[in-house]
């Protein structure tokens, strides 16, 4: 096979050849990334299968979840692997650490299967965006021999990844793209990567949308397009209109309100993840036992609380709840959503996160006048919310039409979208999620730092400490 000269010149690259080969990865990485969606689902209701509601039941789910739980410890302490972001991804690309993509991806799709079997708050989309970048940058790193090139398809491949995770394309495109965007950091015949990105995003959207209908065509019935539909929910926000807007005033001060909470709940989340993480021994022991106590507990009384928090989006269920135990849902999924992105096991960071802003807002729906459209407010929050959270506003936008496109929605999230480009970022102190928990990563000598075994240490930190301040184009991508 010809191969194209090693460089690093985008403008040396043709658009034909470029396109056909991010096809190729993206096909791989639709059919690995369905078939792990398939399996999430399937295994992420473990903990309420009718067999474990008798005491001997209850002992032998306990005996699972360790099992699960040592599998996945074994796993990442033997092979020295994890779920990483994709910024990292590219960051061992450019210093030239050798990356094992297959077996990363195997490592990655083990470990976090295991992470939803014993219910842990977290999603699958970091792990899709990890995996469809590993995929997308073997393949690169096959065809091209260069880095520039292995890092353009890392950049296609997050964005393919996150627009599987949620079924929405736009979604996929502002997560990799939009921050460069802003930063008009583009090179020269860069324009190629984006619109090959475009096409293959277009084109992964359609072949798992095809899988999909396949895989639960007795759900779908006769509604066969709704396998193509960007909501995934059972609910759909696009009964809102724009005269939700004059019956609820209080949307228009969301952001007043989840900006303040979203920089208390990053820092919350840096202090668990700098206590709790290390890369030694008692560390992995913690993970150990406190991850089979919090499951388990919460498997046998609180059952509610476990999972991605994709089950709170259907915000009609806990407007039912009353107060207290409603409250109490809340403290106990933010304890352990807490745990979970300090622990070393395997998921994402921005399902839990969307769910927690969901709850924060049901709660507060039951306390402002906003009859009728607690829905509404609920989903604007939890989006809002996110928004300052990741600080990619862009994200949260295309968001919307994962929920049902609501033009009532839409304008409320456009002030969440603004104020970040007014100074919000100036705040002293505050970052994203994601860059909030790399700094505690990097600091402790992470599993990102600990794979620079051919540099000297300080070395490897300095370089990935100026990664972590550097513009990078996050929407969420942390190391989860």
């Amino acid at each position: 096979m010809n191969r194209p000269v090693c460089n690093d010149n985008y403008a040396d690259y043709r658009f034909l050849p470029l396109l056909w080969r991010s096809l190729l990865s993206g096909l791989i990485a639709t059919i690995v990334l369905f078939a792990f969606h398939y399996l999430m689902r399937q295994v992420s209701w473990l903990y309420r299968y009718p067999w474990f509601e008798t005491p001997e039941g209850g002992a032998l789910y306990f005996f699972i979840l360790l099992l699960l739980c040592l599998l996945q410890l074994f796993a990442i302490t033997c092979m020295r692997d994890r779920n990483e972001s994709a910024d990292v991804l590219s960051t061992f690309v450019s210093v030239g650490v050798k990356v094992e993509y297959g077996k990363d991806v195997a490592l990655v799709f083990l470990c976090c299967l295991c992470s939803f079997a014993s219910g842990f708050a977290l999603g699958a989309e970091a792990p899709s965006v990890f995996m469809s970048c590993l995929i997308f940058g073997g393949v690169f790193d096959l065809l091209y021999h260069s880095k520039a090139m292995s890092k353009s398809g890392i950049r296609i491949g997050g964005a393919i990844g996150f627009a599987l995770a949620f079924q929405n394309p736009l979604a996929g495109l502002a997560n990799s793209f939009a921050g460069n965007i802003f930063a008009r950091s583009y090179k020269k015949g860069e324009w190629r990567v984006v619109c090959s990105s475009l096409l293959t995003v277009l084109f992964c959207y359609l072949l798992y949308s095809c899988l999909k209908l396949l895989a639960y065509q007795a759900d779908y019935g006769p509604e066969w397009f709704r396998a193509f539909l960007w909501n995934d929910y059972s609910f759909s926000l696009s009964q809102f209109g724009f005269a939700s807007l004059s019956s609820c005033f209080w949307l228009f001060v969301l952001p007043l309100i989840t900006f303040p909470l979203a920089y208390i709940y990053v820092k919350a989340a840096s202090f668990f993840r700098d206590w709790l993480w290390r890369d030694n021994a008692l560390s992995y022991w913690l993970s150990l036992i406190l991850g089979v106590l919090f499951c388990f507990l919460l498997a046998m009384f609180l059952p509610s609380a476990l999972g991605t928090g994709a089950n709170y989006f259907e915000v009609e269920g806990y407007l039912q709840m009353a107060m207290g135990p409603l409250l109490l849902l809340l403290f106990l999924r933010l304890l352990f959503t807490f745990f979970s992105f300090s622990s070393h096991f395997s998921g994402g960071n921005i399902i839990p996160t969307l769910g927690i802003g969901a709850l924060i807002g049901i709660v507060l729906a039951r306390v402002f006048p906003v009859e009728g459209y607690e829905q509404l407010f609920a989903m604007s929050f939890a989006l809002s919310f996110f928004g300052f959270v990741t600080f990619n506003p862009l994200l949260s936008l295309s968001l919307v039409f994962s929920f049902g496109f609501s033009p009532a929605l839409f304008i409320v999230l456009l002030p969440t979208a603004i104020l970040p480009f007014l100074g919000f970022n100036r705040i002293k102190g505050f970052s994203s999620l994601s860059r909030s928990l790399a700094s505690k990563d990097i600091g402790h000598r992470s599993y990102a730092a600990s794979r620079f075994l051919l540099f000297p240490y300080s070395s490897s930190i300095a370089i990935l400490r100026l990664a972590s301040r550097a513009p990078l184009i996050e929407g969420g991508k942390g190391v989860d």
